[in-house]
């Protein structure tokens, strides 16, 4: 039900990212100076980053995503479809599970391509 290339079409790759070299540079600066919030977010992103080329590596050819042309998947729509695909498949969300992917299920079952 859920099979098909994590790689969807180029739109999802061709818009802007906010989080620039720029941005991570004072991040990174902010980090340095021992603050927090910053180091947890440096160390976050990374990890997504990460965790992200591994699991692709291991599923890249069997989830095909087709991002949406006409609206953006933000991480509070990414978090609302994730809720409501748990909701509706409990039986999902194993606690053992890795996470991403549980995501790229729950993306897969809204944005498939087919």
């Amino acid at each position: 039900m859920f099979m098909g290339v994590l790689a969807g079409d180029a739109h999802a790759a061709d818009v802007p990212d906010a989080f620039t070299v720029e941005k991570w540079n004072a991040l990174e600066a902010r980090s340095a100076a021992n603050d927090v919030g910053a180091q947890g977010l440096t160390k976050g992103y990374l990890a997504g980053v990460r965790d992200a080329l591994r699991f692709y590596s291991k599923v890249g050819e069997t989830f095909r995503l087709c991002w949406p042309k006409d609206h953006d998947v933000d991480d509070a729509l990414i978090r609302n479809i994730v809720s409501a695909v748990v909701k509706e498949h409990p039986d999902m969300a194993k606690p053992d599970d890795n996470f991403a992917y549980l995501v790229v299920l729950s993306l897969y079952n809204v944005y498939p391509c087919r």
